[in-house]
């Protein structure tokens, strides 16, 4: 009667609940290898401006290299975002407002 396994676990590479999965070429002795990083970054379709705010909020550890933690922020932060963009160009903001305008790092609002 109910699926063996949860859908959701299904859709997650492996590599999300074991580290040892995770590809060695993206990590180095410093953290992750930022020119491999960039584009996975880029593939989220935020602005350019709003992935740098969301970089300078995580990385906390080396400048301009992120530690497998800051990764981890620094995606979660991005999925927020996304969410968050996709809530206001349906038109639900918090409150029941309607908003134009998108202010980066105003989602707080919205939770």
């Amino acid at each position: 009667v109910f699926p063996s396994q949860d859908p959701i676990q299904q859709m997650m590479p492996p590599w999300i609940y074991n580290d040892s999965l995770v590809p060695e070429t993206t990590m180095t002795p410093t953290g992750i290898d930022t020119a491999k990083l960039y584009p996975i970054l880029m593939s989220s379709g935020l602005p350019r401006e709003t992935l740098g705010q969301i970089w300078a909020l995580a990385n906390r550890t080396t400048p301009g290299k992120l530690t497998k933690e800051e990764l981890y922020a620094v995606l979660a932060m991005i999925a927020v975002t996304q969410m968050t963009l996709s809530l206001i160009s349906k038109g639900i903001t918090g409150a029941g407002r309607r908003s134009s305008i998108f202010q980066p790092f105003d989602i707080l609002e919205l939770f």
